[in-house]
Parts: structure tokens; C-alpha cells; sequence
């Protein structure tokens, strides 16, 4: 784990929506001397700190709900000795504004607002890494399997969050596979069920505005969250997760939802929320990818911000590509996945899926792996 031992300089600044909205967003950087101040220069950009020295890596940090951006403040003395780190409110968080209707919750919406945080720390030609958790992480997704600020990104860590897309295709794929498919898929739904109790009516304010809900959070993670948080943020959930279809968007002529950004997915396995089939399924879907997993729970980037920050700091020399590991033994590998479909790789994708994967060989030549549709198989 790294030892904090950097001073930081914060600097409030603000981000402005492509619908009006105003995001509260804090600049952390490196503290500099004068001397190195004034040969830094000044910045008129927007979202730019003054002062902040040229060149430094961004981490860009996106929180989830119930939170703020207040949930980085453990891992920032950790990041702070290798890249500056701009933080903000998502909408209807924090300082930041509501939208007006659900509506300002859609998910496109909340991608375009990653775009902006991206083009802003990416002004100058900044070096720019994406760091999210929970429903950063959703939306976060949405953004690098897009076209657009995702050509900023040199490399994305998600923590405890998929894309919706690759959600609704896992589950498609266990409900279709094999009974060890169809428990996996009951033990998320299980852990899932909150996601139908924030769609009722009233229920979830009373257990909210009785302080209820927080305290139940609470011990958790020992935080104490602001209520308009959790108020506000539960119009993601009913903008975003209602009756979900595979297929029913865009994503229904375009097939699943890609990303060449070297993609980190982080797996708490301790955490309650989501399960680690799910949280992984994307990595099928990023041209580079790893799994990392942490014993630790769903606020992981609280509770283990210091190895959660090693983790963002070391994916520049350490996220693997295939054509980087060494062969398996074989030249020609059979994939069984879970009774959905069959497929034939070669020793260099073997060795990534056992990455990606952690799976084993189950004999000379075959490797079972779960929760692999058939779209995955026209990727290999």
C-alpha cells in the first residue's frame, strides 16, 4: 500500500452540463512551491486549476449513490504523489444541482456529464485515467463504450458497478444456461433486491427520512450520508432500472456495448450489492481488461483506499493484453460457458481468460467459464 505523505492543494471549481446544470467539482493537486507555481503558468480553462503543474497525469473520480464526492477523501492522499485527481458531485449529489424531472437522471445524460469531467481534466493534453464506483462506475461505462470522450482515456478502473448492457446480457445468458447459471443469477437477484424496493412509491422516503436507511448504511461503512443524497439519488434507479429489457435501446442494433480503453474491473469480495459474476462480465467486452479482486467490502475505496489507489497507480505498466502472456500448453483450447455455447481459442486468449477470469483448466483442453452469451464468441 502506498504511504501518504504528499500535502495536496484543493481547489473548488464547477462544471457545467450540456442541459444547464451546475457540478460542484474539486481540483486536487500536488502542493507546489512558488518557485514552481509561477513557472506552471495559469489556466483560463474551465475545470483547470491555476498553478497545477504541466503534464501531470488526471485521475478523474466519479462516485455512486448515496454518496458525494466526499467518498474519494481517504484514497486522494494516496493518489496525490502520481497524478492530480478531479472529483465532482454527480447531478443531484452534494453541491451540485437536481435536475428538474427523472428525466435529468437518463443515463445518457449522466454519461455526457463523464464526458465533460474527462474533456476538462484532459485540456492541454493531459493523460487522463477514469476511476468509478457504483453508479460512477455505471455511467462511467456508458462513457468509455462511447464514442466520445473516451478517445481521452488512457485507462478505466471500475469498482463494484457494470454497464447496464453487459448486466442485462449476463442475466439473459444464466437464465438460458445451466442450473449453476440459474443459481448465480438467484443468489444477484437475492442480492439485488433493494433495486426493486427504491421503485416503489413512498417506501423508500419513510425509511429514508426516518433515518432508518442511514443508519443501516452507516454501519457499513461508518459514514453518515446527507439526505438529500439519498433522496435525490433514488431517481437513478427509476430512470435508469425499471422493467430493463436485453435489446429494448440502441444497443439492440448495435450489439453489446465495446470499449477499447484498457479496462481494471475491481472486485470487492466481501461486497453485499454486487457479486463478482456479474461485476466481471464486462471484461469480455473491453479489448483489454483485467480482474482484481480485494478483501474488502462494497465501500471498498473507503475502507481499502490505499490499496484501491496502488491498484489505479500500477495499471500503466501491469494491465496485460494477450498478445503479452505466455502460451498455454496447448495451441488450441475448447471454452464450455456454462451450457449457453461453445467455443475454440488459442493459447494466447486462454491466458488471458485465466486472468480476466481466474478460472482453471478443467482438463488438458477444456475451460469452463460462466456467463458467456453467444456475442461473446463472435468477439474471440
Amino acid at each position: 500500500m502506498t504511504t501518504a505523505t504528499h500535502e495536496a492543494t484543493v481547489e473548488q471549481t464547477s462544471l457545467t452540463t450540456d442541459d444547464g446544470l451546475t457540478l460542484a467539482a474539486t481540483w486536487h493537486r500536488l502542493a507546489v512551491s512558488s518557485a514552481d507555481e509561477s513557472s506552471a503558468g495559469d489556466s483560463s480553462d474551465e475545470g483547470m486549476p491555476t498553478g497545477r503543474t504541466p503534464k501531470r497525469p488526471v485521475v478523474v473520480a466519479v462516485h455512486g449513490y448515496p454518496d458525494d464526492q466526499r467518498v474519494w477523501d481517504a484514497m486522494i492522499p494516496h493518489l496525490i504523489p502520481r497524478a492530480d485527481v478531479l472529483t465532482y458531485d454527480t447531478r443531484g449529489s452534494g453541491r451540485s444541482d437536481a435536475p428538474p424531472s427523472r428525466d435529468g437522471y437518463a443515463l445518457d445524460k449522466l454519461r455526457r456529464d463523464v464526458d465533460r469531467a474527462v474533456t476538462a481534466a484532459a485540456e492541454n493534453g493531459h493523460e487522463v485515467h477514469l476511476l468509478a464506483h457504483d453508479w460512477g462506475s455505471i455511467q462511467a461505462w456508458q462513457a468509455v463504450t462511447d464514442d466520445g470522450a473516451a478517445s481521452c482515456v488512457s485507462s478505466f478502473t471500475t469498482i463494484s458497478g457494470p454497464c447496464l448492457d453487459h448486466a442485462s446480457r449476463w442475466m439473459h445468458a444464466m437464465a438460458r444456461g445451466s442450473t449453476h447459471d440459474r443459481l448465480l443469477l438467484a443468489q444477484q437477484a437475492a442480492s439485488s433486491t433493494y433495486i426493486a424496493f427504491f421503485q416503489t412509491p413512498l417506501l423508500p422516503e419513510l425509511a429514508i427520512r426516518s433515518g432508518a436507511f442511514g443508519r443501516l448504511l452507516q454501519r457499513g461503512d461508518g459514514a453518515e450520508r446527507e439526505r438529500r443524497d439519498m433522496l435525490d439519488g433514488l431517481e437513478l434507479y427509476r430512470a435508469n432500472m425499471g422493467l430493463r429489457r436485453h435489446g429494448s435501446s440502441a444497443d439492440a442494433t448495435s450489439g453489446p456495448r465495446r470499449t477499447d480503453v484498457p479496462t481494471q474491473i475491481v472486485v470487492p469480495k466481501k461486497d453485499r450489492y454486487v457479486r463478482e459474476p456479474i461485476a466481471t462480465y464486462g471484461a469480455a467486452y473491453a479489448a483489454t481488461s483485467r480482474v482484481r479482486r480485494l478483501d474488502a467490502g462494497h465501500w471498498a475505496v473507503r475502507s481499502h483506499a490505499g490499496d484501491v489507489a496502488d491498484l489505479v497507480i500500477e495499471r500503466r505498466v501491469d494491465i496485460r493484453r494477450a498478445g503479452d502472456m505466455p502460451l498455454a500448453p496447448q495451441p488450441r483450447h475448447q471454452i464450455a460457458a456454462g451450457g449457453v455455447g461453445v467455443g475454440v481459442v488459442d493459447g494466447a486468449k486462454l491466458a488471458q481468460l485465466l486472468v480476466v477470469y481466474g478460472v482453471g483448466v478443467q482438463t488438458e483442453e477444456t475451460v469452463v467459464l460462466y456467463g458467456l452469451d453467444e456475442d461473446f464468441f463472435e468477439s474471440l
